[in-house]
């Protein structure tokens, strides 16, 4: 009976621990000078991380800030992605529209969508400098673009009622977002040669991808009032547990590693919101087959010994 208890113990450790992986450490990012909030929002492969604290936008290179502010901005500038070779793309407020930027070897440069009336945000950008973002229409609208060397292509997904936003894009253009309808919600999507592939996940109607790496994960969160984090790979889901009961993750990127960033909002509770980056989250040590042929030889292991014991009695 102890060995049998001791067995099953183990066989539901070990299919937890594949199932799920290793308890996920969140490393927390805040900008030594910020006083309110840390955001990340970005990271590349050599784990460079962007994003905005207080009024600023910053760089952070192994634990190096770097303070960013657009010289034409009027308040606020808020960087949102960064590619390999270290360029930075984001927003900046003006004196009457949000503008997107681009930051190349700290030489900022004004990029606006010639149909963004009421703005343009720049969210994403690749290796080869392809740039992803949205914009506002006159009707507050956003729209999801693509800026390949200066043209401008609005992707908007034909199931928007109520805008569509492009958050990330990875080195073979494949684009990811969100889409809202008018009275159901929000989904998220994948933008690959031309063909838009929703992402949802069961009984929720709010769905979002916020960021692509080159092996085509995506991470993102769904849920209403309560929301859960994910990692996406061949759509096959892994959620990312909170950090606490008292904590709510929400990502905003992941780079060729599967290291995943984003920001930590606190709840119930008086509090700042951090930036966080996790180690590389991989769907490898939580295989669906593998779980399923080691769960499976632990079972048989177990009715192995039980069956011998009955013969002895």
């Amino acid at each position: 009976m102890v060995f049998r208890r001791a067995l099953i113990a183990s066989l539901l450790t070990v299919f937890a621990t594949l199932a799920f992986g290793s308890p996920i450490t969140f490393a927390i990012v805040d900008d030594p000078n910020a006083t309110i909030d840390t955001v990340v929002n970005g990271i590349n492969r050599s784990g460079q991380m962007v994003g905005g604290y207080d009024s600023y936008g910053f760089v952070d290179t192994n634990g190096i800030f770097t303070t960013l502010s657009d010289p034409r901005e009027t308040f606020n500038t808020v960087a949102n992605g960064i590619n390999n070779s270290g360029q930075i793309v984001g927003f900046y407020e003006g004196s009457s529209v949000d503008h997107g930027f681009l930051d190349s070897g700290g030489t900022f440069t004004t990029i606006d969508d010639p149909n963004g009336t009421n703005g343009t945000f720049l969210t994403g950008i690749n290796d080869s400098g392809e740039i992803v973002g949205y914009y506002y229409d006159a009707f507050d609208v956003p729209h999801a673009f693509v800026d390949v060397n200066g043209a401008f292509t609005t992707i908007n997904d034909p199931n928007a009622t109520n805008g569509t936003e492009a958050l990330g894009i990875n080195d073979a253009g494949e684009v990811v977002g969100i889409y809202s309808q008018l009275g159901i919600g929000t989904s998220g999507f994948v933008y690959a040669n031309g063909t838009f592939t929703t992402i949802d996940t069961p009984d929720t109607n709010d769905t979002r991808a916020t960021g692509i790496n080159d092996a085509g994960a995506i991470t993102g969160v769904y849920g209403l009032g309560v929301q859960v984090a994910f990692v996406d790979e061949d759509g096959t889901l892994t959620t990312i547990p909170d950090p606490s009961s008292n904590e709510v993750a929400t990502p905003s990127g992941i780079n060729d590693s599967g290291q995943v960033v984003g920001t930590i909002t606190p709840q119930g509770a008086a509090g700042g919101v951090d930036g966080f980056v996790t180690p590389p989250i991989a769907m490898a040590d939580g295989d669906p087959a593998s779980v399923a042929m080691i769960a499976a030889s632990m079972i048989m292991i177990l009715l192995s010994q039980m069956w011998r014991k009955q013969r002895r009695h």
